[in-house]
């Protein structure tokens, strides 16, 4: 899934299922690209994370039951989008036009000095 850079504010919800005894259901997650351990072992549902800046993510989610045994890591992958003015193609055609800018101060200024040199000649003539 791909996000725009201002839905960077995402909850996660989950739910372990245990018929015997749900009570007892424990959580753990992490949302690898930002975080590098797993969360605290919490009997809360859900994660929620603001503020995420553009880049790929997976948030990662396990359970553990009442007997102790763990579930196998679920995966979500996802990706929030830079702003259009931190992509690589509004840097080239920003540097593009800067350039083509520069270009023309530069032909713009070595032209009037070339008329203004002419204009000094036809002045010392006379």
């Amino acid at each position: 899934m791909s996000l725009a850079y201002n839905n960077n504010y995402i909850t996660f919800n989950f739910i372990g299922i245990n018929t015997n005894q749900p009570k007892r259901v424990r959580y753990q997650y992490k949302l690898e690209g930002i975080e590098e351990n797993w969360s605290a072992l919490s009997s809360e549902n859900y994660a929620t994370y603001g503020n995420l800046p553009h880049g790929k993510y997976i948030f990662k989610v396990k359970s553990k039951n009442g007997q102790g045994y763990w579930s196998e890591p679920i995966e979500y992958a996802f990706e929030i989008r830079p702003p259009w003015w931190k992509t690589w193609w509004f840097r080239i055609t920003l540097s593009i036009l800067i350039l083509t800018l520069l270009f023309g101060i530069y032909r713009w200024r070595t032209a009037s000095l070339r008329t203004r040199q002419k204009q000094l000649e036809k002045d010392s003539r006379r």
